[in-house]
C-alpha cells in the first residue's frame, strides 16, 4: 500500500524538517501552447461574454473573411523556463530553507527542459473520447527526449489505444521516468463530472499498471484533491503534487523528499511509493482570487517578459491555416477587441492593493 501524507504550511510551519530537498511538479513556461478551444463554451455561459464574442467574432470575420476556430487559437504564459526554475527554487529556498528541483511540463514538448539543461518533462495530451486526460511524463532521458515526444504527439494526433500501451509501457521501462495522471477528476472536456469520473476509472483500469502516481493539483479545490486521493488508495497509487502554475505565482504546493536528485524521488515514488506533498500559503487563498490573478498575468500589460511581447494580443496567437500563425494584434491591434478594454480597465482596478481585500471577500469560495 502506498503512504500519501499531504501536509499544509500554514497548520505545520516544521512540516519540512528532516526532509532533504522540495521538489516542484507541473508548471509552465513561455514553450507551452494553452490551447483556447473551450473559450466559446465558456462565454455563451454569460449574456454579457457572449455578446462580447459576437462582437470579437464578427470584428475577426470583417477582416478575414472567414470564421473563426477556436481550436487554432493558443496563448502562452509569461515565465521563460529559467525565469519559472528561478521562481519554484526560490519559493522552496526561502519558504522551506531547502534546495529545489524543479521540473516544468509544458504542453506537448519537452523543449524548456532541454533549453536549461534541466529535467526533460512534457504534460501529455491523452484523447480518450469524449474528452481527454492529461499525463505528466518526468524525466525523459535527455537523447531521446525530442523523438519520445515526437511519438507521442503522433498518438495525440491519430489515437489507437493498443499504441497507448505500447508508449506507456515502454516509459514504464524507463526506470527514470516517472508518469503522473495530471488533475485527474477536472472535467476539462466539460462532459460532465459523472461522466468523466467513469472515463477515468475505465482509464485506470486499462492502464494504471504502468501509471505511478495521480496528482493533488495546487489549482484545483480541497474537495477535488480529497476525491483524488480516494480514488488514488483504491488503485494502490501515491498522490503527488503538481502545482500546475501558468502565472508569476509560484505552484501551490510542492513535493518534500529525503531524495537528493530527481531520479532518487522517482525511485521513492515508484518503488516505495512514498509522497509527502506540501501545501504552500497560497493554496488557502480563494481559488477564484487565485484564477484572477493568472488571468491578470496573461492580460496585463508585461515589460518582464525576455521575448519582448508586451501586450496580451502579442501572446494570443492564431493559425488560420497551416503554416501561418500570427498574434491576435494582426486582426485587433496591440490593445485587443474595442469592446474589451472597460473590462481590461476593471482588471487593472482590481489588481490595486487597496482593493484587493473587496476582492478577496467577493471572491472567497
Amino acid at each position: 500500500m502506498q503512504h500519501t501524507k499531504p501536509e499544509y504550511l500554514w497548520r505545520n510551519p516544521g512540516a519540512a524538517d528532516g526532509f532533504a530537498c522540495g521538489v516542484s511538479l507541473h508548471s509552465h513556461t513561455t514553450h507551452s501552447k494553452e490551447n483556447l478551444e473551450f473559450i466559446p463554451q465558456y462565454a455563451r455561459k454569460s449574456r454579457f461574454l457572449g455578446k462580447v464574442m459576437d462582437i470579437a467574432e464578427w470584428q475577426y470575420r470583417s477582416r478575414a473573411h472567414r470564421e473563426i476556430d477556436f481550436s487554432l487559437a493558443y496563448w502562452t504564459p509569461p515565465l521563460s523556463p529559467r525565469m519559472a526554475i528561478d521562481l519554484e527554487t526560490r519559493q522552496i529556498r526561502e519558504k522551506l530553507s531547502l534546495p529545489g528541483i524543479v521540473s516544468l511540463t509544458d504542453h506537448d514538448n519537452c523543449e524548456a527542459g532541454l533549453e536549461v539543461d534541466g529535467i526533460a518533462s512534457i504534460e501529455w495530451t491523452i484523447p480518450c473520447a469524449p474528452s481527454f486526460f492529461h499525463l505528466g511524463i518526468h524525466n525523459l532521458p535527455r537523447h531521446i527526449a525530442r523523438a519520445i515526444t515526437g511519438e507521442m504527439n503522433d498518438y495525440t494526433a491519430n489515437p489507437q489505444p493498443p499504441r497507448l500501451e505500447e508508449l506507456l509501457a515502454g516509459l514504464n521501462d524507463l526506470q527514470d521516468v516517472l508518469v503522473v495522471v495530471n488533475h485527474p477528476l477536472w472535467d476539462e472536456g466539460l462532459v460532465g463530472a459523472a461522466n468523466h469520473s467513469h472515463l477515468l476509472e475505465t482509464f485506470l483500469q486499462r492502464y494504471g499498471r504502468w501509471i505511478h502516481a495521480l496528482e493533488l493539483n495546487g489549482l484545483r479545490s480541497q474537495e477535488e484533491n480529497d476525491r483524488v486521493l480516494e480514488v488514488a488508495l483504491r488503485y494502490d497509487l501515491p498522490a503527488i503534487s503538481g502545482g500546475d502554475r501558468h502565472g508569476r505565482e509560484p505552484n501551490g504546493n510542492v513535493n518534500l523528499t529525503c531524495a537528493c536528485t530527481f531520479a532518487e524521488f522517482v525511485q521513492e515514488v515508484r518503488q516505495e511509493k512514498l509522497s509527502t506533498v506540501l501545501f504552500m500559503p497560497q493554496y488557502r487563498e480563494p481559488l477564484r482570487m487565485r484564477q484572477f490573478e493568472v488571468a491578470w498575468d496573461i492580460l496585463r500589460y508585461d515589460d518582464e517578459r525576455d521575448d519582448a511581447r508586451n501586450f496580451w494580443c502579442d501572446r494570443v496567437f492564431y493559425s488560420p491555416e497551416p503554416g501561418i500563425t500570427r498574434p491576435i494584434s494582426y486582426y485587433f491591434g496591440q490593445t485587443g477587441p474595442k469592446l474589451l478594454l472597460p473590462f481590461l480597465a476593471v482588471m487593472h482596478l482590481l489588481e490595486k492593493p487597496a482593493v484587493r481585500p473587496v476582492l478577496r471577500m467577493a471572491l472567497t469560495d
